[in-house]
């Protein structure tokens, strides 16, 4: 591919040093809109050293990126700019683009968007650049170089048992001694208020319904029983509870971080997926939680995990039965414990026909268990627990917070017709006073509001009735879900909610003998008087102190960063024109799309799936490179000791995937020696 600097060679210093500027700019001005000059800080000697990076990194870009590069990294980097400053403007002025746009802002406006979309165009075309320069250098011989690393990941890849489980059994135990201190100070463990409606299921004080996903209460309502049965209390089941969900995410943790070695991904990736899973708060929080959300996080992980397998892994995984039996299980496990599962299983596995076509029988014979699952899930099952309809108002977030904001932004323009019909649909509150029970960011007040009166109208005359207000202002309906929505699109959002950090009790008139409420002493209160834990309010959500003002950290603990994360690779991915390798991102994406369907402006906990798969993702991009359809080569010889993607030693054979160890030992394949150095490949 041409450089794009074939024709901008000499412009390339003059165009980056612009590009630079403005991104300086952008960076060092104060996130107020106002006249550009009284935003700035005062001088800045960081300033002078970033201007220098933005600008040679700027001239390497436009000399050696390629024109594909520049047009995937200028779309990507324009979608992004545009999505921080409309972000910006709905959470700090409650609207759009307009108030960016008046003439004292509109210099302002500008700069931010044309420095920011520097900075993320550059970026990314550099990455992409990277990326594609991997591509004729990538080939099947895995570098084992000594080191406690490379020891590991060899015993993961080993053809023999006895090292390969001392590899699985050492990632395991990296990660449960990872939750230990989570354990010590929050034991036994976080109950989330959620979870009492479970707890209320399985003492009998209210009938069972379908608001809470029958599965994870049956759990809650297993781990009650053997508290009780074991003699421990309360206590003992919540703990028993915590343990389960611990372990049970630490092996599928360990489970992928085995996949990804087999599938050959380089060491670096490896051992940030290690770090990443081990290190963030956000798993150690949730591995002490007690909520659906960490179940169904797993299941979904488990089913990403399979989906790589059958795009990234050894030929022969396909033919073999425990991929298919894994997704299969992980999908029925995932609309068991959360709601918004079935929807996306609903819509994932037939649209996995495309990508998946060549494995069409299995994946119909999936999509057959699930259903199959799913109706006696549905029928027995909730026949034998007498299960009622839960609420439907849940479903209609996003109609309902629109009516509300034309309510508050638009009343003066509302006929008397749409006043009773507003009235009606909300319990009989006026218009003019859902404003004041308004949140632009949940959804919650206006559902429970809805609720009052619902069957005391059709679910088509709420719908006819939303959709001739949305037509009459659209804009206003647009800015109700993109406030809705923020915290999944908006880089810079904080999430509307985050971990819990103690137990809530007498919920539901349930009362649990565990620690609650806000800890006055012990590790618990020391960690919220240590300033890491940021403040919150019920309009807002989650404040930018804390951990959210501590680089890295806050973007790493924030949906949106991990969603665009996500949205990235998928696009780099999908840049390869391989679909098979876009399998993984098939139920992440429509995960995405119920959470943007759904209550919450960045519901931390329900995009805690994408958190768990954000290695897999970020892998799909390396991995697919390297099957992108040419044979693979590096020119530089292999380090001693490096071994053959088959596991043979020297055998000089290039595959783009390493073979399955599990192969290798169901063909009584034994341990080679060392490999040998092989020659270049020509």
């Amino acid at each position: 591919m041409r450089s794009i600097a074939a024709g901008l060679a000499r412009l390339s210093p003059l165009l980056a040093a612009v590009g630079a500027l403005l991104a300086v700019l952008a960076i060092y001005s104060e996130p107020v809109a106002g006249p550009l000059l009284f935003t700035l800080r005062g001088p800045n000697a960081s300033a002078v050293v970033v201007f220098a990076a933005f600008t040679a990194g700027g001239i390497w870009t436009l000399r050696r990126a390629s024109r594909s590069a520049w047009r995937w990294g200028l779309g990507l980097g324009t979608l992004f700019a545009a999505a921080q400053l409309i972000g910006w403007s709905l959470r700090t002025q409650n609207a759009l683009l307009a108030p960016l746009l008046t003439a004292d802002h509109l210099v302002w406006t500008v700069v931010h968007f044309l420095g920011t979309g520097w900075m993320a165009s550059a970026g990314l075309a550099a990455l992409i650049q990277v990326v594609d320069a991997r591509a004729g250098r990538v080939v099947g011989v895995l570098d084992e170089r000594p080191g406690p690393v490379g020891r590991l990941l060899s015993a993961l890849r080993s053809p023999r048992a006895r090292p390969r489980r001392i590899g699985l059994a050492m990632v395991m135990g990296i990660f449960v001694l990872s939750r230990l201190p989570y354990v010590l100070t929050y034991w036994p463990g976080i109950v989330f208020f959620d979870t009492f409606r479970s707890y209320s299921y399985a003492r009998g004080t209210r009938p069972w319904d379908s608001y809470e996903p029958v599965g994870s209460s049956v759990l809650i309502t297993a781990f009650q029983w053997l508290g009780t049965t074991l003699g421990t209390g309360d206590a003992g089941g919540v703990a028993l509870a915590m343990l389960t969900y611990l372990l049970a995410a630490s092996a599928a943790f360990t489970f992928m971080l085995w996949r990804l070695a087999i599938w050959g991904v380089s060491r670096g990736l490896w051992v940030f997926g290690l770090c990443w899973l081990a290190l963030l708060p956000i798993f150690g929080m949730y591995s002490v939680s007690v909520v659906k959300d960490v179940p169904f996080s797993i299941a979904v992980t488990v089913l990403l995990v399979c989906l790589g397998e059958l795009s990234f892994g050894p030929p022969a995984s396909a033919a073999r039965r425990w991929p298919w039996v894994l997704l299969s299980l992980a999908a029925i496990v995932a609309f068991a414990t959360r709601n918004n599962g079935i929807y996306v299983l609903a819509l994932a596995l037939p649209i996995l026909l495309g990508p998946l076509w060549q494995h069409r029988r299995h994946v119909l014979a999936v999509l057959g268990v699930v259903l199959i699952a799913f109706l006696l899930y549905r029928g027995p099952l909730y026949s034998a627990l007498r299960v009622a309809p839960g609420p439907e108002d849940e479903a209609f977030a996003v109609p309902l917070q629109q009516l509300a904001r034309i309510a508050d932004d638009d009343l003066d323009s509302l006929t008397e017709p749409d006043k009773q019909f507003l009235t009606r649909i909300f319990g009989g509150m006026p218009p003019d006073q859902l404003g004041a029970h308004y949140v632009p960011a949940l959804a919650d007040p206006m559902k429970l509001g809805a609720r009052k009166a619902w069957f005391q109208h059709s679910t088509g005359e709420l719908l006819a009735g939303w959709a001739s207000l949305a037509a009459r202002f659209p804009g206003t309906a647009l800015a109700a879900t993109l406030a809705n929505t923020v915290g999944y699109w908006d880089p810079d959002a904080p999430p509307y909610d985050g971990p819990n950090w103690w137990s809530d009790n007498n919920v539901r008139d349930i009362h649990l003998d565990i620690p609650s409420g806000r800890p006055a002493s012990g590790p618990a209160a020391a960690v919220l008087a240590s300033g890491l834990v940021p403040t919150r309010d019920y309009r807002n959500g989650v404040h930018d102190d804390g951990y959210r003002a501590i680089p890295l950290l806050g973007s790493a603990m924030s949906p949106a960063p991990v969603c665009w994360a996500w949205l990235i690779s998928a696009a780099l991915v999908a840049r390869r024109r391989r679909p098979r390798s876009l399998a993984l991102f098939v139920p992440a994406g429509i995960l995405l799309l119920t959470c943007l369907a759904g209550p919450v402006s960045g519901g931390q906990r329900y995009t805690l799936p994408l958190f768990m798969g954000l290695p897999l993702a970020v892998s799909a991009v390396a991995l697919s490179v390297r099957s992108s359809g040419r044979s693979p080569r590096r020119a530089a010889l292999p380090a001693p000791g490096a071994i053959d993607l088959t596991g043979r030693a020297g055998s000089g054979r290039r595959l783009g995937v390493p073979s399955d160890p599990l192969d290798a030992a169901e063909r009584g394949s034994v341990e080679q020696p060392a490999a040998r150095r092989s020659a270049p490949a020509p």
